[in-house]
Order: C-alpha cells, then structure tokens, then sequence
C-alpha cells in the first residue's frame, strides 16, 4: 500500500514537472489591441471593443524568453506577421 501511495506521487510530480516544461518552451502568445479612447492594450481575441494599429504589431508573450522556447516563439512571430 505505501508503495502505491509512492507511485502516485511520483506520477503527480512526473505530471507538474512536465506541465511546466511544456509552459516554459511553448509560452501563450497574444496579439494586443488598443481600447480606443484610453492608453489600454488587450487581446485581441478576448476584447472586440480593440483595434489594431496600423503599421504595428503588439504581441505579449507570457514567458520569459530562453533557448527552449526561441523556435516556437520565432514560428508564433512568422505566423503572427503573415496573417496581420
């Protein structure tokens, strides 16, 4: 029975650890937009009220950037850039 309680934690740590890897290599990216009338800027997605600004693009990257993520990221931005 301790041995089963053992293996459950191991499988809840071996879960947290990769949860965390695959949010540090493959951060949310957003693409922002200005509230008009004010100085805010939101997602996009989340705010219908946001406008993009011509000639810019606003993106948010919820992570630190690092070597692990770096291609993901390059690909968001490639992506990012031909649908704007």
């Amino acid at each position: 029975m301790i041995q089963n309680n053992h293996d459950a934690v191991d499988e809840q740590v071996a879960i947290s650890i990769f949860k965390i890897l695959l949010q540090v290599t493959r951060p949310k990216t957003l693409i922002l937009g200005n509230i008009p009338g004010t100085d805010i800027f939101r997602n996009l997605h989340h705010y219908k009220d946001a406008t993009r600004i011509p000639g810019f693009l606003i993106l948010s990257i919820e992570s630190p950037i690092n070597f692990a993520n770096t291609t993901y990221l390059k690909e968001r931005l490639v992506c990012a850039f031909s649908s704007s």
